[in-house]
């Protein structure tokens, strides 16, 4: 069962759309847990879920053929919400996947089945996951085209304006990862940026 306050949040998110039906199904079939720090959330060979982030965040890695460890994404509350190994094609890839909890979080684990069920069923559903969806893959590719556009420093002036909130809740050597550089690197960079800007 799950906590009344999640129930209420539902409820707030979707507004008079939400109908009990829909309320009585994610409770029977979604599961509220809490993860710490550190830990792994989830990884791209296990059973097919979503996580919806209620509160803290996270980081999506890949792991390379040699075994470094590569972040490619971050998740908070508040941006992207939603995530899970339900996103991830694994089919030709090359890579392995794992998510890594950056902060203490508390989350929502959504049955895959109970999503795709769920779209046909309940329209307003659908035009929430739809529109997520986009959002989802405009961001994606939107950080794709800068990080391939942009020099570094070009690039992390564009992260500082428009993502700054990733620089009070994210490691340095996470996004120096997500930058493809190193650490040192990223802090010459921060050191250049701000004199620019001064």
């Amino acid at each position: 069962m799950l906590p009344k306050n999640i129930l209420q949040l539902f409820k707030e998110y979707y507004k008079d759309d939400i109908t009990e039906d829909f309320l009585n199904e994610i409770e029977a079939q979604a599961k509220y847990i809490e993860v710490a720090k550190g830990e792994i959330l989830f990884s791209d060979n296990q059973a097919k879920q979503i996580f919806l982030i209620i509160s803290g965040s996270l980081v999506r890695f890949v792991i390379t053929p040699d075994g470094e460890e590569k972040a490619i994404m971050f998740h908070t509350e508040s941006f992207l919400p939603f995530t899970g190994n339900a996103f991830i094609g694994t089919d030709h890839s090359s890579v392995n996947h794992f998510t890594k909890v950056n902060e203490d979080i508390k989350a929502l684990v959504i049955p895959y089945d109970f999503v795709s069920t769920a779209i046909g069923k309940y329209p307003f559903y659908a035009k929430q996951v739809y529109q997520n969806t986009l959002l989802y893959i405009q961001s994606l590719i939107q950080f794709q085209n800068h990080l391939t556009g942009l020099t570094s420093l070009e690039f992390l002036k564009w992260l500082l304006e428009h993502y700054g909130f990733f620089f009070q809740r994210f490691q340095s050597k996470d996004i120096a990862s997500f930058m493809g550089i190193t650490p040192t690197w990223l802090s010459s960079l921060k050191n250049k940026a701000s004199k620019n800007s001064i």
